[in-house]
């Protein structure tokens, strides 16, 4: 059995997400034979509103806050009998998180790990698959199971919800999250596999804390399997099969587009110097696209990632949708040109680090080594595929 759990809970603002952590931490559970301690965490309270937005460094700065949520809690959870020392220091005190999770119960962390679980409930929007596999890769470290609830809420809901808030979050950055919000996905990605799916609009509440219960049950008897200790040369090798992975299924997509082409211009009876002229046209942008995939991994990841998600420079949406209701009457600002590059041009893709936010925005890994470990466990071969699609139409 685990030693506790990561409850995510994710959604668009207004879809219930702090009301359904409010009531559930009241709850008085027993998961075999445990009492359930559950310890609330939501974003909201450890990211200030008056971050100033005209500074450069806002957006930085923003991203930095959630980085730092996340490794407190790394160092709580990993820490606790030295964490139990540090909260009757005034210099921690100043920690905000640190203060709030002393609240919230770190003696019975320490004191009574075995006779309870524990459960780290996180409310905030999480629409990207990768700020959820943050908490999974947690989970791994510690030995806590990890399980996800996704609250739908539809928008002719939510909106009026969120217009009723004291403090609203602008409409079109909800509904361009409503489109874009990477759903937990079981039959895709194993790690999702403890995944719940709430409708906020449905008046069954005794379904629901039985459907919630039932996935803490579960979830609470598997552990997250343990991170491999791999040496630099095993991790160097892994990304070398990985990129080699990411090459060889691009190649694939390029070669079935190009295939398809080829027979729809030959079915319109196109003379056979033109369908060799074609043919030799298509495979230099092939060509092209696997050379720029295999020497600049890094950017041409980038650019194919901007292009899956909203495509958001640095000062743009981006940081509305993320910051969830801190900057709740922030007005919408401009978006990037969502036409993709030609060939010429994907060199620019180093000039857009900002955007990869869309990637990663709590901590700005930047498609580095780290992320190619985990690629396939964030980015299904579908949606992979779609996004080669793209590029390769539009190049």
């Amino acid at each position: 059995m685990a030693d506790g759990c990561f409850l995510i809970l994710c959604g668009i603002p207004a879809s219930g997400k702090s009301t359904l952590a409010k009531d559930l931490i009241q709850k008085e559970w027993k998961i075999a034979e445990k009492c359930v301690h559950f310890v609330y965490i939501n974003y909201d309270d450890f990211i200030p509103e008056n971050l100033p937005e005209n500074d450069p460094t806002h957006s930085a700065r923003w991203k930095d806050r959630r980085r730092d949520i996340l490794n407190s809690l790394e160092h709580l959870l990993l820490h606790k009998e030295s964490v139990g020392l540090e909260i009757n220091n005034q210099a921690s005190r100043k920690n905000t998180f640190v203060s709030s999770w002393c609240s919230c119960g770190i003696n019975n962390f320490i004191n009574r790990c075995n006779d309870l679980l524990h459960v780290v409930v996180i409310d905030d929007n999480m629409f990207y698959r990768s700020m959820r596999y943050e908490y999974y890769q947690l989970a791994r470290k510690i030995s806590f199971s990890f399980a996800q609830i996704y609250l739908h809420c539809p928008l002719e809901l939510a909106l009026p919800r969120n217009a009723q808030r004291p403090a609203s979050v602008n409409e079109d950055t909800i509904i361009k999250m409503f489109n874009h919000i990477e759903k937990p996905d079981p039959e895709k990605f194993s790690w999702e596999k403890f995944s719940v799916t709430i409708n906020t609009s449905s008046s069954q509440s005794d379904n629901k804390w039985i459907t919630i219960v039932k996935l803490l049950e579960n979830a609470a008897l598997v552990p997250a399997p343990p991170l491999k200790m791999s040496d630099d040369m095993q991790k160097s090798k892994d990304r070398a099969v990985t990129m080699k992975s990411i090459s060889h299924q691009a190649d694939q997509v390029v070669r079935k587009l190009i295939s398809a082409k080829l027979q729809e211009l030959k079915a319109k009876n196109n003379p056979s110097d033109t369908l060799k002229q074609e043919a030799s046209s298509l495979n230099q942008r092939r060509k092209m696209i696997m050379e720029h995939i295999k020497k600049e991994p890094r950017q041409i990841m980038h650019h194919l990632f901007n292009h899956n998600s909203f495509c958001l420079d640095d000062h743009s949406e981006l940081d509305n949708l993320t910051k969830s209701s801190l900057n709740k009457t922030k007005k919408s600002e401009k978006t990037c040109d969502q036409e993709l590059p030609n060939s010429k041009t994907f060199s620019e893709c180093k000039n857009r680090s900002a955007s990869l936010g869309c990637l990663e925005p709590s901590d700005e890994r930047s498609m580095d080594e780290t992320f190619l470990e985990d690629f396939w466990d964030i980015v299904s071969p579908e949606e992979f595929g779609d996004i080669v699609r793209r590029v390769f139409e539009q190049t």
